[in-house]
């Protein structure tokens, strides 16, 4: 049972980031993060490291960048907790 655990682990590991995310809902996400754990592969990460963005097991985005206020967020929060803008928007830019 292990061993198939580990290599279903192994080949979601594989996987894209966006097509990983797909895969977990956001009640998860939300219940793995306050674990601090990853919630794609659910090992331990320190999530008070500013300096983390990414999962250093398995390679998820943890944090990203509000589109609008370039605050540090949470990659699975539905809207920035600093401005509220809804999560995929992009930084206008001035070209």
């Amino acid at each position: 049972a292990l061993n198939r655990y580990l290599e279903r682990q192994k080949q979601a590991e594989a996987l894209p980031d966006q097509e990983r995310r797909k895969e977990l809902s956001y009640d998860v996400a939300l219940a793995r993060l306050a674990k601090s754990v990853c919630p794609g592969c659910e090992r331990p990460v320190d999530l008070k490291n500013e300096t983390i963005d990414f999962c250093p097991h398995c390679g998820i985005g943890l944090f990203d960048h509000c589109g609008t206020c370039s605050t540090r967020k949470s990659a699975f929060a539905r809207f920035c907790h600093a401005c509220g803008t809804g999560a995929g928007v992009k930084l206008a830019r001035d070209d």
